[in-house]
């Protein structure tokens, strides 16, 4: 994935008639690229679970380019991260709806965000898998097997219930079951939460 990203930048910036391996140049290609991305309809990495302007969604598609493809390290604002949120579709439902007696399951700053990149974005990912034990792949495993049959169940739910399919913010994972591909990002995922001391 990480080499797709590559290819994608270095064939944007050709487009642009600039070269890749300049720095400028890859920031721009960057940007053009994920206003590319953010522009895209109908099946597209990108989801569209609220209305956000189309420079706002062009600038967090690009952060989550930097971020999660290429393992930058950036300082955004709260407007910026508030945006990549509202991009993802985790909020404002997430920050909003509860369900019985729980508070919304997404709290703290949006800018989090930013720092959990480096766990959960690709470049930990690679580095958490390549590094991990056996025991440490069981246990994720497991978790990722409850991840993968109860999660989707939970969220399609709840949608049916509120009347909302991203009711929580989560419709994203709704479909997960959908996409065994994604047991690839999961089992790595996982790992990398569990190393970061997160449950």
């Amino acid at each position: 994935m990480t080499q797709t990203i590559e290819r994608e930048i270095s064939q944007q910036a050709r487009r642009l008639g600039l070269d890749p391996a300049d720095n400028g140049a890859r920031s721009q290609a960057i940007e053009a690229l994920a206003r590319t991305l953010a522009a895209k309809r109908g099946t597209t990495p990108v989801p569209r679970h609220g209305r956000v302007r189309a420079d706002d969604r062009a600038r967090a598609v690009a952060f989550m380019v930097r971020l999660f493809g290429l393992g930058e390290t950036i300082e955004g604002t709260a407007a910026e991260a508030a945006a990549v949120e509202r991009v993802l579709g985790i909020a404002p439902n997430g920050r909003r709806h509860a369900i019985a007696d729980t508070g919304p399951w997404l709290t703290g700053a949006a800018e989090d965000l930013f720092g959990a990149a480096s766990i959960v974005g690709l470049p930990g990912l690679l580095g958490a898998v390549t590094d991990s034990s056996e025991a440490d792949l069981t246990a994720a495993r497991q978790t990722v097997i409850a991840l993968f049959r109860h999660l989707p169940l939970m969220v399609r739910m709840i949608g049916a219930m509120f009347g909302d399919d991203n009711y929580t913010g989560l419709a994203g994972m709704g479909q997960i079951d959908q996409h065994p591909e994604s047991v690839l990002y999961l089992v790595p995922m996982v790992i990398a939460m569990m190393r970061a001391g997160w449950n």
